[in-house]
């Protein structure tokens, strides 16, 4: 009777062996480098709509318009420097206003601003919505490369290649200085843009370099014509007055009669 209670030691004693090799066992496994996980799959391309029927010609300037808010795409303070926000303005026809649609193999295009020579993109390559529409040191990266897409009433949209969001006006705000952010398509207005064939903005100085040189035409013919007719007098008066003084009687009898009263006064 009295082993009992010895073997259920010994029981006991087995029973804590086995949990302490458990814990090792555990601690064993947790203390090993975890186990690598699978490479995630890169995300597939965002769907793309059919490209805009609009003949496009590539060596052309555009203005690029906000339909909803009747205003110009342009940098901020048209300014020329990277990272740069695009925004909309008053029109006012000027090169910060104007864009060249450089085709990108694909049928995709970069819209270069032709007063900075730089592009617009998605700041940061972002896919969120609501990124940075801004401008850019050109490369052929995704998030400068543009889907021209037909849209209602006649406009089109701006589609990015990398996310498949468009160009949207903030807050579908119209005053001036407001800025553009890329956004999933909804069809609202304020999405929607058209392309204008731009003229070609003349220099300052080339407005006052063509009356400068108006005005001198001007003058040089003025005094062209002064000159011509200062000639044409001397001539006439040599012609009629002079010689007709040398030559004619009247000339004549006033010589005799000076050199008459000269010799009356030696006698």
């Amino acid at each position: 009777m009295r082993r009992k209670p010895h073997l259920v030691e010994i029981g006991s004693v087995g029973s804590v062996v086995r949990f302490a090799i458990a814990l090792l066992t555990v601690g064993c496994v947790e203390q090993g480098e975890p186990t690598p996980k699978p490479a995630s799959a890169p995300a597939a391309p965002p769907p793309e709509p059919a490209r805009s029927a609009l003949t496009l010609t590539p060596d052309a300037v555009y203005t690029i318009t906000a339909t909803a808010a009747s205003k110009c795409v342009q940098l901020a303070g048209q300014s020329t420097t990277e990272g740069s926000r695009a925004q909309i303005a008053v029109c006012d026809g000027s090169p910060a206003q104007q864009f060249r649609l450089q085709p990108v193999a694909g049928g995709y295009h970069a819209l270069i601003n032709v007063r900075s020579s730089l592009c617009l993109e998605v700041a940061g390559a972002s896919t969120d919505n609501g990124a940075a529409v801004q401008q850019g040191a050109c490369r052929p990266a995704p998030n400068q490369q543009w889907i021209i897409a037909d849209a209602p009433g006649g406009t089109i949209r701006f589609v990015a290649r990398q996310t498949g969001k468009v160009i949207d006006v903030q807050g579908a705000a119209t005053a001036a200085g407001t800025n553009l952010i890329q956004w999933p398509w909804s069809g609202d207005p304020n999405q929607r843009f058209k392309l204008t064939p731009a003229v070609a903005a003349v220099p300052d100085g080339g407005a006052a370099g063509k009356d400068g040189g108006d005005r001198g035409a001007g003058v040089a013919g003025k005094g062209k014509s002064e000159k011509g007719g200062k000639h044409r007098k001397d001539k006439d008066g040599k012609g009629k007055d002079g010689k007709d003084g040398k030559d004619g009687n009247d000339g004549k009898e006033a010589k005799d009669g000076k050199e008459a009263k000269a010799a009356g006064a030696a006698k």
